[in-house]
């Protein structure tokens, strides 16, 4: 059961957001299950802000904007949710209570937040619940798998190549936007930062048409760090393999999804060379024969559990409002 609301007749802790954070620009979503339990505002350079408020900043620029407030009783949370690392400095105090996806495993005060991707997903694309009118099981297939791919890493390259080399790619449906290669549409040139390309794109028929997605993370080499990325099959109803960071299926299986150990060897999950994981996941598509009913029935409880309101606010509450709560009550 969801945590109830802070009573009608308490007052709500103030939160200052200062520039882009991730309850203003560029996607505001998360800001009315904030508004449940604090008065979030945005910072005003005109205004003047007292013990009571307590700033949120992402970027060092923002943060200087308010370093004047630095011992006068205010608080300061510096966002680094959609990152592993942070853009502002790292020098915390008592004062500051820092916020991450993942990752900075030797700071202890961090406060970090691996579902993230989990919550923003089901906020920003809460629409897309309805486009699912069939399960793609239920459709013929025309390749394999669906593998999507943004901007350039090393590491992707690396993927690339070796599925080149193994004539793998024939087997697929994808796309390469750094190599030109694009399912939406035409493209000449990628800019990530342009933002020209949505990274949360759906053709209900690249699911439909191909057994399952070979998930492609933003980085291999840290704490599990799920993105939407992971998430595409799980609320499309997709199987999948991920090629990301070692014990993200045992992360998701922690958070109550279902992985496909009947349908792939799922020891590439606990390899932690880079290399050999490669190349236990390429033998895994190599090897692919078909999906099983157990398979069906586990994307069908993904895609339950994904979209289940309860357990995501739930899961919202506990991980991130209630201890930034704690954080500006104390």
């Amino acid at each position: 059961m969801f945590i109830k609301k802070i009573a009608m007749n308490s007052k709500k802790p103030k939160l200052v957001c200062v520039g882009e954070t991730f309850l203003t620009r560029p996607a505001d979503h998360h800001r009315p299950w904030f508004e449940e339990y604090f008065d979030v505002s945005e910072y005003s350079d005109d205004k003047e802000y007292d013990s009571t408020h307590t700033f949120i900043y992402k970027f060092k620029q923002e943060e200087d904007l308010v370093k004047k407030y630095r011992g006068t009783g205010c608080k300061f949370i510096a966002d680094g949710l959609w990152e592993v690392h942070f853009f502002c400095g790292t020098d915390f105090d008592q004062d500051t209570l820092p916020i991450i996806n993942t990752g900075q495993l030797d700071q202890k005060r961090i406060l970090r937040v691996p579902k993230f991707f989990w919550f923003e997903e089901y906020l920003s694309q809460h629409h897309r619940k309805e486009q699912v009118t069939s399960w793609p099981c239920e459709h013929d297939k025309t390749a394999d798998f669906l593998m999507l791919i943004g901007k350039h890493t090393v590491e992707r390259q690396v993927l690339l190549n070796r599925l080149e080399q193994l004539d793998l790619l024939d087997k697929s449906l994808y796309s390469v936007l750094f190599k030109g290669k694009s399912l939406e549409r035409s493209i000449e040139s990628y800019a990530p930062a342009k933002r020209d390309f949505s990274q949360r794109h759906y053709e209900p028929d690249w699911y439909n048409s191909t057994h399952y997605s070979l998930v492609v993370e933003s980085i291999v080499y840290v704490d599990s760090f799920i993105t939407e990325k992971t998430f595409k099959p799980i609320m499309y109803g997709h199987p999948f393999m991920v090629y990301g960071n070692p014990g993200s299926l045992q992360r998701l299986e922690s958070w109550g999804f279902k992985t496909f150990e009947d349908l792939f060897d799922q020891s590439y999950d606990l390899e932690q060379d880079n290399a050999k994981r490669l190349e236990l996941i390429t033998a895994q598509i190599q090897n692919f024969k078909s999906v099983s009913e157990t398979t069906v029935q586990k994307t069908k409880h993904n895609f339950d559990r994904f979209w289940d309101d309860d357990v995501v606010r739930n899961y919202y509450y506990q991980d991130l409002i209630l201890p930034i709560l704690n954080f500006v009550t104390d």
